[in-house]
């Protein structure tokens, strides 16, 4: 029986991009079942079915623990993720292993030496560069990433800027994967967020999906709505460390707000009901270089459903709005810079914009990027 295996610590239920990889995968009809390994939650099952052959394993690993920080515990919780993901391997016996994080990668590097596999270490960002990590948890990520990274059989990162510096680093091979949105029909005229949160038409209305950080913006975000005169709302669709204390912001206020996290099916109709798309935002002198040159789905999905975008400080994003011209990057957070932004995006060709938010898709979508996927499984894994 031929098995793969996607190891993820984190309870598999917004991970859009490792779902259309493995469903990509799937449609090779290679493989009897690819499971997708995670960590548990409460009120999840250990075991479901994602579709047809696509399962998901769930360990017995608390989200809650696997959340808390500090060097003791990261050692306990990488060493009982690898002990029980190594226990699951042995079971499966897959035949390829995508190790999702850095975390993961390990336990799939010594299976591959015991029992025999190919090992695709398939990364969500710079795993050495996240964001919050202390100078040392970099020094020693990067010592286990330069040491384990040679045994893998391909590394698959999220854009081009990644790949260049993987491969700078590690003179390894390394496939560029862009986490953009599978095609999905929406009804661009919806009035939902209008009807929901009872909003004038003549308001604008600006859609942020993602987590809600600080390190995201989202608090500068909504400092700026609270304070401006500018005929529009912000509605936050997302959860986070920021949750309680932006519901709390939002009570009785008529200029933001912060709505549930939703699965992806779902989504693209929310958003299409919006009339721009706020991207993340932040300038700080310590922005992780993972953060800097991150280009996330929720960018793509905004181009598909075509809302023009405003955001600043990550060189990725900035180099995107600004070459097809899609929207406006801001150079600093402060009032005055994110009101002249606002000003200028609402003062553009909202046609043209739109126009130009459909050609990226048409280059940038999951239909063009999955081909990679068969492309490099022919090179390196068959």
């Amino acid at each position: 029986m031929k098995n793969n295996v996607h190891i993820y610590p984190s309870p598999i239920l917004f991970e859009s991009r490792m779902f259309k990889i493995v469903k990509s995968i799937s449609e090779l009809n290679v493989y009897d079942n690819i499971y997708l390994l995670g960590i548990s939650s409460k009120g999840l099952p250990e075991s479901e079915i994602f579709k047809k052959n696509i399962i998901i394993k769930r360990l017995n690993i608390k989200e809650d623990d696997w959340k808390k920080t500090g060097l003791i515990n990261n050692a306990i919780k990488i060493i009982k993720l690898s002990i029980l993901t190594f226990k699951f391997l042995v079971k499966t016996k897959p035949k390829v292993i995508h190790a999702h994080n850095l975390a993961s990668l390990p336990v799939s590097v010594f299976y591959k030496i015991f029992y025999t596999c190919k090992v695709v270490y398939d990364t969500h960002e710079i795993e050495t560069e996240r964001e919050g990590w202390s100078r040392f948890t970099r020094i020693v990520s990067k010592i286990f990433e330069f040491t384990f990274i040679k045994f893998t059989d391909i590394t698959v990162v999220v854009n081009d800027v990644i790949a260049d510096l993987y491969k700078k680093w590690y003179k390894i091979n390394v496939i560029s994967l862009l986490n953009t949105p599978e095609y999905s029909y929406s009804d661009l005229n919806n009035n939902y967020f209008r009807k929901k949160y009872k909003i004038k038409n003549k308001t604008k209305i600006f859609v942020y999906v993602g987590a809600f950080k600080e390190s995201r913006g989202v608090l500068r975000y909504i400092d700026f709505i609270k304070k401006t005169k500018l005929n529009i709302c912000f509605i936050f669709i997302g959860f986070g460390e920021q949750e309680d204390r932006m519901k709390l912001l939002a009570k009785d206020s008529n200029k933001f707000f912060v709505h549930k996290a939703v699965k992806e099916d779902s989504l693209i109709k929310l958003i299409s009901s919006a009339d721009y798309s706020l991207q993340a935002m932040l300038f700080q002198d310590n922005l992780s270089l993972s953060y800097k040159v991150a280009l996330g789905n929720k960018f793509f999905q905004s181009c598909m459903v075509r809302l023009p975008m405003i955001g600043g400080g990550f060189d990725y994003q900035k180099k995107l709005i600004e070459e097809y011209h899609i929207g406006v990057t801001i150079n600093n957070d402060d009032f005055q810079s994110i009101e002249k932004g606002f000003i200028k995006l609402l003062s553009m060709d909202l046609d043209l914009l739109k126009q130009n938010c459909k050609k990226i898709f048409e280059k940038y979508n999951w239909t063009n990027e999955s081909t990679k996927i068969a492309n490099y499984y022919k090179k390196y894994i068959f």
